[in-house]
């Protein structure tokens, strides 16, 4: 999948749980979240390995956050 139709995917999947939300954002961020952790988690059979995605999760969401709030407070 090109970067094009990853964020035009992303922009469709923001739009969806803002509408689901009745546009709270983040109400729709938080849906967001429970769907990747959904999918990471049915994705792999064993307790160890789902709690390794479910930590990658949460690492990424983490450094992506603090990637963001430094973009801003730059700006």
């Amino acid at each position: 999948m090109s970067a094009q139709q990853t964020s035009q995917v992303v922009l469709l999947l923001a739009a969806d749980a803002m509408e689901a939300s009745g546009e709270q954002g983040g109400r729709a961020a938080l849906l967001l979240l429970d769907a990747a952790l959904s999918i990471l988690v049915t994705c792999h059979r064993s307790e160890g390995d789902r709690r390794e995605m479910a930590g990658m999760l949460a690492e990424y969401v983490s450094t992506t956050v603090d990637a963001v709030i430094a973009g801003e407070v730059s700006k």
